[in-house]
């Protein structure tokens, strides 16, 4: 289907992608994870606990926000769970 080539460019795009929601989302939610030299993957993970508790926003309801905004929801595969 897309070949190594199309494989390749896929992969840059969502490293790209996911460095720029972290770095636009570092002000408001911190970022989970980030590597050696301050990047994230492929996929940005940011912590929403600090959401739950001031406006009692759950991680599996925030992605749907966004589709009242007209931008695509992140996926929400696994949201951390709380003690």
């Amino acid at each position: 289907m897309m070949g190594a080539e199309g494989l390749k460019r896929a992969t840059e795009f969502a490293i790209l992608n996911a460095n720029y929601i972290a770095e636009r989302l570092q002000p408001h939610y911190p970022v989970v994870y980030r590597g050696k030299n301050g990047r994230v993957a492929h996929e940005c993970i940011v912590d929403l606990r600090a959401l739950k508790k001031s406006a009692g926003v759950e991680a599996e309801t925030w992605p749907s926000g966004s589709w009242t905004t007209a931008s695509t929801p992140p996926p929400c595969p696994s949201p951390s769970r709380e003690p």
